[in-house]
């Protein structure tokens, strides 16, 4: 039965000119390797027709899903044009968690104040609407800011105790 699809397939491809065909077959990364007769081709047809091309692409996926190994390769293709063309469009998330710099410096000033670190996870549990961490947490993030401030004082950038 896939001969059969795949032979329909072929035979619907053959019937297209040169340049619809690759662009069906590679997507828009085929325009690249288009002659200079094929690239205004493309672009008369474009601008002339472009629901005829919408067509077109709605018969060929209807097609390839009868043939499973080649409808793979399409939505592969697809998915990667596709993340590589909003990408440009897409702001870059951050690859670490957010900083608590504001927590940090609040917690620094209470404990600056003589409070406790216990104290402070309570204080803040109150002025804080972004679930505050507990007396533990707190002293693990002044901890690391100590750290950091120490590193950045030293020298030679490294800890010197």
């Amino acid at each position: 039965m896939s001969t059969l699809a795949e032979n329909e397939l072929n035979a619907f491809l053959a019937g297209l000119p040169l340049y619809k065909r690759k662009e069906l077959e590679q997507g828009p990364s085929a325009f690249s390797s288009y002659s200079q007769e094929e690239q205004s081709a493309w672009t008369e047809w474009m601008t002339n027709t472009p629901v005829e091309h919408d067509v077109l692409r709605q018969e060929y996926v209807r097609l390839l899903q009868r043939v499973p190994a080649r409808l793979r390769d399409y939505v592969r293709r697809e998915r990667r044009e596709n993340d590589q063309i909003f990408a440009a469009y897409l702001p870059k998330i951050p690859a670490n968690r957010p900083r608590k710099d504001s927590l940090a410096d609040e917690a620094l000033q209470l404990k600056n104040a003589g409070h406790s670190y216990k104290q402070i996870a309570i204080r803040l549990k109150v002025t804080r609407e972004d679930g505050s961490p507990n007396g533990e947490q707190i002293r693990g993030l002044l901890k690391s800011r100590r750290l950091k401030a120490r590193k950045a004082d030293s020298p030679s950038g490294k800890n010197q105790n």
